[in-house]
């Protein structure tokens, strides 16, 4: 039977959903059609944006986590990458609202998740224990946040917790206030600087436009030429006669009327320039000082006004130490936290202490209903406190380390608790047993139900299988897998062509290339030889001009760009089967956004895989379930 999608609504508590896995009653023949690939799952979109903390391979792993309503897989074979792997799944999913299971066979596991999900301060988590387990954990920090711990000490410290956010709240309050006139008085400090700023780069100017009294020896000089003015406008208005060689020469005799004052006149003006000259460059000398006078008062005033604006600074610093981002204001206007705001939080904050003191002994119940993730062992699931707690309501997903060594029944009995669930584990087969003169008795072991349903939800482009690289064309069974028809290109040996009988035809289902190949390379070849363009993508792109496709998870500065065909580039980050097309740039001369985007959705999967495989370094197994 086909699977159900769910409704969910990220950002808000899930109230009214469908289980997406079915019912233990028809689960069987449901696995059994998916594993034989006679039910197809309902296809799903990554959601990115659940991931703002994240980026690169992680980033696509838990956006294709979160956007699946039904089953997904995680395959790594190393415990610490994959126990990073499902924090990372667990905070995501728990800021969007969910409620979440981790289960672990491992209780080292579960105490390293529990650690590394608590330094999130805003997450409740509690660490559930089965009947066998010592409630004091060998980490300080698991203790506390194991239901005994949570029922004693969280409760304690809630109640503490309240009492210091009421006053902080309190302090924030009657800090707002001076906040503000500090701001303000900042403001007028900066706006006056601004202002000396101006006039000290304009002073010399002003000097020179404002009529200033003119030093003394200016006004002697006046006073002097004025003499000279009129003195030459006498001489000149006297008649002129030409006297004899030797009055010019000697001076003889007192020039009679009608004589020659041409000397005379000659003095004046060479006297007249000179007292000018001298008047110049007094009046320079004196604008001089006045200009340095008024810059070094303005610069003296600048100095004054930084130290104030410091001073206010320091002061706005010591109110309150997140005063610049949260509780004041930013280049004049309101920030994030109002007088209302903070009102409504006090209020909030009160009403909090209130139910806190009232609930009394019934405290660390309550506690534990709004608890976001529980991680436990197998054996707790049922046993702890917190799961008395849960009545009807059912986890929103559920997490499943170490499921390669998961059973059907083990899958039965846990999956009932959530509406979605993930299995995260090693998909490779178990290694074969060695043989020491003779060929191992016994059949091979068969694939764990981790690894065929890995098999049956993979619809990753890229894999690895033995010593060959593969690019999947077709999505096939493994029984059509089995049945394909492989043959070598003849000028290229090493690779190979497996061609699938799809209704009565022929086509090109997989290409397989030595294990050795990288991605680029084999991009190349495909576009190059075959004329086949492979992406690998996550979510909706985001649009730039060019026209550039870029996913935003991946970083811009990373990965190797391929040249495709019509003028397209494709950029590539990360190795291996993980690799993922990060940016496809367009040739504006061929291409506009409208058609890129036709192009674009001609070949992206209409749906991502629901099995995302992790690169790493293969570990010793770990515990297994119980059967």
């Amino acid at each position: 039977m086909p699977l159900t999608l769910s409704t969910r609504t990220h950002g808000r508590s899930i109230t009214e959903h469908q289980n997406a896995i079915p019912a233990p009653a028809t689960r069987r023949s449901w696995l059994s059609q998916l594993l034989t690939g006679e039910t197809e799952p309902p296809p799903f979109a990554p959601l990115a944006h659940c991931i703002p903390r994240l980026s690169g391979l992680d980033a696509a792993m838990v956006a294709r986590a979160l956007g699946c309503a039904d089953l997904f897989l995680l395959d790594c074979s190393e415990s610490n990458a994959r126990e990073r792997a499902i924090a990372n799944i667990a905070r995501a999913a728990a800021a969007c609202g969910e409620r979440l299971l981790v289960i672990s066979p491992d209780s080292d596991a579960a105490d390293r998740l529990v650690e590394s999900l608590a330094a999130d301060r805003a997450l409740r988590v509690v660490r559930a224990l089965a009947e066998d387990e010592n409630p004091i954990r060998p980490m300080a920090a698991v203790t506390r946040l194991t239901s005994a711990g949570a029922g004693a000490t969280s409760a304690e410290q809630l109640r503490r917790d309240a009492a210091q956010t009421i006053a902080s709240l309190e302090g924030k309050l009657t800090g707002l206030e001076r906040s503000r006139d500090l701001h303000a008085k900042l403001e007028s400090v900066e706006s006056e600087r601004r202002g000396v700023k101006e006039r000290l780069d304009r002073v010399e100017a002003e000097v020179r436009e404002q009529p200033a009294e003119p030093p003394a020896r200016c006004r002697e000089i006046q006073a002097e030429r004025e003499t000279i003015r009129l003195r030459r406008a006498e001489l000149e208005r006297l008649p002129q006669s030409k006297s004899g060689i030797l009055s010019r020469l000697f001076g003889l005799g007192r020039p009679a009327a009608g004589a020659d004052h041409s000397l005379e006149l000659k003095h004046l003006e060479e006297r007249d320039a000179a007292l000018a000259a001298e008047c110049a460059e007094t009046t320079a000398g004196r604008t001089a000082e006045v200009v340095a006078a008024r810059q070094g008062e303005l610069s003296r005033r600048i100095v004054e006004l930084d130290a104030e604006a410091a001073s206010i600074d320091a002061a706005l610093r010591a109110l309150h130490p997140q005063a610049a981002s949260e509780d004041t204001v930013e280049n004049g206007a309101p920030s994030k936290a109002t007088r209302a705001d903070l009102e409504r939080e006090l209020a909030v904050a009160r009403t909090r202490q209130q139910e806190l003191t009232a609930s009394g002994a019934d405290l660390p119940r309550r506690l534990m209903a709004e608890t976001q993730i529980v991680v436990a062992t197998p054996n707790a699931v049922g046993v702890d406190p917190v799961f008395a707690l849960e009545g009807d309501a059912k986890f929103d997903r559920l997490i499943l380390d170490h499921s390669e060594e998961l059973t059907e029944s083990a899958l039965n009995r846990f999956s009932p608790r959530a509406r979605m669930c993930i299995l995260a584990g090693d998909a490779s087969p178990p290694p074969a047993p060695i043989a020491i003169g003779r060929p191992p008795r016994g059949r091979p072991a068969e694939p764990s139900l981790f690894c065929r349903l890995a098999r049956a939800l993979d619809r990753e482009p890229w894999r690895i299988d033995g010593d060959r690289l593969l690019v999947r064309l077709l999505p096939l069974a493994e029984k059509a897998r089995s049945a394909l028809v492989r043959e070598p290109l003849l000028d290229h040996p090493d690779v190979e062509l497996g061609m699938a009988s799809v209704g009565g035809e022929p086509m090109l289902a997989e290409i397989a290339f030595p294990a050795t190949t990288t991605i680029p390379a084999a991009k190349a070849f495909l576009v190059s030889q075959l004329g086949e363009v492979v992406l690998h993508t996550c979510g909706e792109p985001e649009w730039r001009d060019g026209p550039v496709a870029a996913w935003p998870q991946f970083d811009s500065s990373e990965g190797e760009w391929i040249e495709l065909m019509d003028g397209i580039r494709e950029r590539v980050v990360c190795r291996g089967p993980a690799a993922f097309t990060a940016a496809l740039e367009f040739d504006p001369a061929n291409w506009d956004e409208a058609a890129a985007k036709e192009w674009l959705a001609d070949r992206v999967a209409p749906s991502a895989s629901r099995l995302a495989v992790l690169p790493c370094e293969r570990p010793a197994r770990r515990p297994v379930y119980a059967r």
